[in-house]
């Protein structure tokens, strides 16, 4: 029985954390049930003396049941200031209140054994056979104190099971077969109780490591927010340290390209300028998708007429567009909203990279915008567009569209220019899921590609009209209009 206990004792030196987390844990639970079950056996004890009071002297059943009941009263108090000071405690503590519980138990558990001399007073079988049975039904209340403890479920097994066997021996000797079963069940129950031990151990030690791994992961998940944090805090700095000489820049080159200059000059100018403008819009990349990173980026929600906002985008690329003379043209599906409510600014953004992809990777041919519904919520009073870039370009091998929409992954340029830093299309795609939508491509080599998103937009005027149906032709030269461009770029 020592080795049993000592084997089961924290060690004063323990520096386990996972061990004397088990033993913290189980004592946890061993006082919270010991607290909990004074009421039990007094309510047992009480039905008890109330049931055999006929049978048994009135003086005889209150010597049994009165120190049983003190005992479930004076463990109750005990085991409440244990489990207030368990938090707190030290390995050594812990060990103290080990072995104050186990004493504890075996007093308790010896004054349950003798329930069987006391109801057994004067030989009589019925009533012995009545404090067996209140043992037996003790006995196996303790076994959920076993994952706890296990010396106290051993102690008390062996107590209450020699207890009645020493009895039942004295009053009519049993065979040797019930002798060797009674003890061949008590060896079970040890072995059970030891078992148990083991798993509720193994439990509390999974337990303690998936804390101490959710610990460090929220630490890791801490130092990367504020690694992201002082990261787009630097690349903000920076990068308005960098805009502000970059538009001095473009500023002076243009007021240069407006005065009198040689060819040389003139290409040279062009050249600094083209190069301020792609590095501006390298600056902006890079912000943008630290903030989206660091999900900063909250979208607009202000009212807007789509046609002016397609206007706009298109506008922005038609330059590029007629430096290729390739026509750019607008195709609006009869009854799109015209007035929604979203990010317009963003829209525009998202709208504009795609058509400048597009131009980008088309040598001849053209490049067209279509718009149309693709679903409709009349329950949120919102919409999704379907805005579908296509160009007769160079086309995309499957390959290269496996690699589309992810950072920092660029297709090369027809002619060998560098495509930029890979995160039009990833920032392209950040932003329209942050509008609830999607984003895709599908290409043929060598005859052109398609780019589409679906953002999802409010309406304005739910039960309003779209727009009014008209064909392409006559919703370019529309377009034409607002922006200032040819719907065929010459």
């Amino acid at each position: 029985m020592a080795s049993v206990l000592s084997a089961m004792l924290l060690s004063p030196q323990a520096d386990d954390p996972a061990t004397i987390e088990v033993a913290r844990a189980s004592l946890a639970l061993r006082t919270g049930q010991s607290a909990a079950s004074k009421w039990i056996i007094w309510v047992a004890c009480a039905a008890a003396v109330l049931a055999l009071r006929e049978a048994l002297d009135l003086p005889v059943l209150l010597a049994w049941a009165l120190p049983v009941m003190a005992m479930a009263e004076v463990n109750a108090r005990i085991c409440t200031r244990v489990a207030a000071a368990l938090d707190a405690a030290t390995p050594a503590q812990l060990r103290a209140y080990q072995v104050r519980l186990w004493a504890m138990t075996l007093v308790n558990q010896s004054l349950m054994a003798s329930t069987v001399w006391w109801f057994g007073w004067e030989d009589h079988a019925a009533l012995a056979a009545t404090g067996t049975a209140l043992q037996t039904v003790y006995l196996f209340a303790a076994l959920a104190n076993a994952g706890t403890h296990p010396p106290t479920f051993v102690t008390g097994a062996w107590i209450n099971l020699l207890s009645a066997l020493v009895y039942w021996n004295l009053y009519s000797p049993l065979t040797g077969a019930v002798n060797l079963s009674v003890i061949g069940a008590g060896l079970v129950l040890t072995r059970l109780a030891r078992q148990v031990a083991d798993t509720f151990a193994q439990s509390v030690r999974i337990r303690f490591d998936n804390q101490a791994l959710l610990r460090e992961l929220a630490a890791e998940k801490r130092a990367m927010e504020e690694a992201t944090q002082l990261k787009l805090q630097l690349l903000t700095n920076v990068s308005h340290s960098v805009r502000t000489p970059v538009s001095a820049i473009l500023n002076m080159t243009y007021l240069a390209l407006k005065s009198d200059l040689s060819p040389r000059q003139r290409e040279y100018l062009r050249v600094i300028d083209e190069c301020g403008h792609h590095l501006r819009g390298v600056v902006n990349q890079v912000l943008d998708f630290s903030k989206i990173e660091a999900n900063m980026l909250r979208l607009n929600h202000a009212p807007f007429e789509l046609s002016t906002v397609l206007a706009q985008a298109l506008a922005m690329a038609e330059p590029k567009a007629r430096a290729k003379c390739l026509p750019l043209s607008l195709e609006l599906e009869p009854g799109t909203p015209e007035h929604l409510v979203g990010d317009p600014l963003r829209l525009t953004e998202v709208l504009l990279n795609l058509v400048s992809n597009a131009i980008k990777f088309t040598p001849r041919g053209q490049v067209r915008v279509r718009v149309q519904v693709a679903a409709t919520d009349h329950t949120a009073e919102r919409v999704q567009l379907r805005i579908s870039v296509l160009d007769t370009g160079i086309g995309l091998t499957p390959a290269q569209l496996e690699q589309l929409f992810k950072r920092f992954s660029q297709v090369n340029h027809p002619d060998g220019v560098p495509g930029g830093t890979g995160l039009g299309l990833e920032i392209t795609k950040m932003l329209v899921q942050l509008m609830g939508g999607e984003v895709g491509a599908r290409s043929t080599p060598g005859e052109g590609s398609e780019f589409w998103c679906t953002p999802w937009l409010s309406l304005q005027n739910p039960g309003g009209a779209g727009l009014p149906a008209r064909g392409a032709a006559a919703q370019s030269s529309d377009t034409a209009e607002s922006t200032g461009y040819s719907s065929s770029t010459q």
